[in-house]
């Protein structure tokens, strides 16, 4: 805070010297994991690493893992990239609007599908026999389940529901008009409140999502793409010397890593790149920013011409959008939103997400270019 009692934040390419916000840890391999691991949670929960703490590496004060980006100025390499970035550099804006009947009906059809445990203890009995030199023998005396009877202190339904969904009041309570299973929420109303909050929360983005529609606004994101240099772990960057806008990309995860490396020997790419963190897409849930960008030449056997083609490509540790497992709601919701972002640009850049192997992205890719070809 200064003195006017406002907080005051450290700039992001900001020198060491100069934070003012700076935690310094002297770390080992528990320290180096405990990062590690606290940078995926942010990642998980805001759709991006960089939404936490800058993490450099320094040794005595003195910079350490200094790793330095160059720029490919080849011919073929820069005229593609800036012919795909006029392409997709297009800022866009969304709107948004959804149907309360369509809401409430859906919520309600869902909520009373709700099934709660029933509260019940589980008891078993042991006896002590007999306690000698040789230890203490006991006895199994059985196990019995019993019904119990919870005491809950009386919960308003409109006024939790409404503070955990963002939704008015009178929504909520025509919501709470149409349950009918009282007899769930009365065996642990705390859960059943939870699990009900979660629907409407979902049901509101699947109709958000539904009346979702996105327009370019006819500014541009820069284009910016100077050779840089940052401290970062070797495990952080691959190489992508044959392909890559620059001669390395930064990577949060294996699959990023693998999908880079395998691009990069890719003899139909032209050229690839991890999409800088200025380019974000607005969303209702918060920005998004995609993971690569590629350029893709296919020739005909019949002409003998060549096409370029581009994408933007989201990894994650699935093919499916609709693998709960391997997502969270909000990167399938911003996923979604993304799609319709990038129809709005056109069909001069194709969204494939989520892709895990470089191999899927190419299948899909493939029919992609057939379906353009016919059009």
């Amino acid at each position: 805070m200064n003195q006017d009692g406002h907080r005051k934040y450290d700039a992001l390419h900001g020198e060491d010297a100069d934070r003012i916000n700076q935690l310094t840890v002297i770390p080992n391999e528990t320290y180096e994991t405990f990062v590690k691991q606290y940078q995926e949670e942010i990642k998980e929960v805001y759709g991006s690493a960089k939404a936490g703490t800058v993490l450099t590496h320094t040794h005595k004060g003195k910079p350490q893992n200094e790793v330095h980006f160059k720029r490919n100025t080849s011919e073929p390499i820069d005229g593609a990239f800036k012919r795909f970035w006029q392409a997709l550099a297009k800022k866009t804006d969304y709107s948004t609007s959804f149907h309360e009947e369509n809401l409430i009906e859906k919520s309600v059809a869902q909520i009373n599908n709700i099934a709660i445990a029933d509260y019940v203890a589980e008891v078993s009995s042991r006896s002590i026999g007999e306690i000698t030199e040789e230890g203490v023998k006991t006895g199994f005396g059985g196990t019995a389940s019993y019904a119990l009877k919870g005491k809950f202190t009386p919960l308003d339904l409109v006024e939790e529901l409404s503070e955990n969904t963002g939704l008015s009041y009178s929504t909520v309570f025509k919501i709470v008009q149409g349950i009918t299973n009282y007899d769930q929420c009365v065996k642990n109303p705390p859960q059943f409140i939870h699990k009900a909050a979660s629907i409407i929360r979902n049901v509101e983005l699947d109709e958000m999502i539904r009346g979702l529609a996105y327009h370019t606004t006819g500014e541009e994101f820069p284009f910016s793409f100077d050779d840089y240099v940052k401290n970062i772990a070797p495990q952080a960057y691959e190489d992508t010397p044959k392909r890559g806008v620059f001669d390395k990309v930064l990577v949060d995860s294996e699959v990023e890593r693998w999908f880079a490396k395998t691009a990069d020997l890719d003899d139909e790419i032209v050229c690839f790149l991890k999409l800088p963190s200025y380019y974000k897409i607005k969303t209702p849930i918060g920005e998004y920013e995609p993971d690569f960008g590629l350029v893709m030449k296919r020739k005909s056997l019949q002409t003998g011409s060549q096409s370029e083609f581009y994408f933007v490509v989201e990894t994650k540790g699935t093919n499916d959008i609709n693998d709960k497992k391997a997502l969270t709601e909000s990167e399938v919701y911003k996923i979604k939103c993304a799609m319709k972002h990038f129809k709005a640009l056109g069909v001069e850049v194709q969204y494939k997400a989520p892709i895990k192997e470089y191999n899927h992205f190419k299948t899909e890719a493939t029919k992609t270019i057939n379906s353009l070809n016919k059009d």
